[in-house]
């Protein structure tokens, strides 16, 4: 009989005539034949067309037999249960996200894990100031890559080396050169930046695995769950937001050290992404193409628009607009006034659509009161939790 964790046995048996082959199985939820066909397809069907006898220990299944129908209904009810687990695991893992328990490997820089409490955040007073500091470089203006590239010059430890040195992560390979502990990555301040952790929130589920294939696949922003002031902040709100949009709208310099004056301004008509500055042909015009499709051209069409012709016509139409203000001035505000009307018009239906998601959360929020209510009744919730889910609620 076969063990757990074995591979199926593959008996072959061979004569002048043609070549047998037994395929030998725990019993019908064996890997082998979930991976193949989920149902009995393969054992029906293809084994006996291919002379390979099909035989499952456990179940008593053999396809050397006529009385298999058994199988099928099996090989059913083991998929179901398979996924009622799947489904109770999510909900446990959710349950614990909701009640703002932090349930990551490794605790963001600046942070480590309480050492009575694995779930729960405390501050790292050893990495703490490094966070302090690319939120200071944030709001004075830097951008993720000047950022970077300051804490290199200044020798800062990078996130990574600080988990290597404490065990966490093995990096042995890593760090063999001494000089790769003050790599800062771009990516890695962009991420800190927009990382709510810093303000004591928790955001948790975003990720989650698809069934049976194993695959990792980022959930939407309306699936995540977010618990409010469960650790300690390090930056303040005001901070925060001043660094995220500042670091959305930076200008960058191009490799001639000039500042477009259109960055960050210039959208695709297309995809309504940023457009981005390149240099082309021989006399390096400059132009600017969608970056969505110098990415991946599947995702976009190939358009662009040369900096000389984008800069005339805004001129012209500055000039324009300068010279009704000073000939008819009446004209010039009537103009102006339609203008902003249409603008207005557009925001209006964007805070409309706010105002409907914000009444469907509060309608969320009010049952989940009942609901909480209900369970501190019963019992089923600490008082603590009770007055720190209560007070959540109530601020939101």
């Amino acid at each position: 009989m076969r063990k757990r964790g074995r591979k199926p046995r593959i008996i072959v048996v061979s004569c002048p005539f043609f070549c047998y082959f037994i395929v030998q199985v725990q019993n019908v939820s064996s890997p082998l034949h979930n991976l193949i066909c989920g149902l009995v397809h393969i054992s029906e069907i293809y084994f006996p067309m291919k002379n390979v006898r099909y035989i499952a220990v456990n179940d008593c299944v053999d396809t050397a037999n006529k009385n298999n129908d058994i199988a099928a209904l099996k090989n059913v009810m083991n998929e179901f249960y398979s996924r009622d687990n799947s489904r109770k695991i999510r909900s446990s893992i959710r349950a614990r996200a909701k009640a703002g328990l932090y349930r990551c490997s490794y605790a963001p820089l600046g942070y480590r894990k309480a050492p009575d409490n694995h779930n729960k955040l405390i501050v790292d007073e050893e990495t703490a100031w490094i966070i302090k500091r690319i939120f200071e470089y944030a709001n004075a203006g830097m951008g993720s890559h000047k950022i970077a590239s300051s804490l290199r010059k200044e020798q800062v430890p990078c996130p990574s080396w600080w988990q290597y040195t404490r065990g966490e992560k093995d990096y042995s390979q890593r760090f063999s050169d001494p000089t790769n502990k003050y790599e800062w990555s771009h990516t890695v301040i962009r991420g800190i930046i927009g990382n709510p952790v810093y303000l004591g929130h928790t955001i948790m589920c975003k990720h989650e695995t698809v069934f049976k294939v194993g695959l990792l696949k980022k959930t939407p922003d309306a699936d995540r769950i977010r618990v409010d002031n469960t650790h300690k902040p390090l930056v303040s709100q005001e901070m925060f937001d001043n660094a995220n949009a500042k670091i959305l709208s930076r200008k960058r310099e191009d490799t001639s050290g000039n500042v477009s004056i259109f960055s960050g301004l210039i959208k695709c008509g297309t995809c309504g992404k940023a457009m981005c500055q390149r240099y082309w042909g021989r006399d390096r015009h400059r132009i600017f193409v969608c970056n969505t499709y110098a990415k991946n051209t599947q995702r976009c069409t190939d358009h662009r628009i040369f900096y000389d012709d984008l800069y005339d016509a805004v001129l012209a139409d500055i000039q324009y607009h300068a010279q009704l203000a000073y000939e008819d001035r009446d004209k010039a505000v009537a103009l102006a006034i339609r203008m902003n009307d249409k603008a207005e018009g557009s925001r209006a239906k964007s805070s409309e659509g706010k105002l409907k998601q914000a009444r469907k959360r509060y309608d969320e929020v009010t049952r989940m009161f009942d609901r909480l209510y209900e369970d501190s009744l019963s019992g089923r919730i600490s008082n603590d939790n009770f007055t720190r889910l209560v007070d959540k609620y109530q601020a939101e």
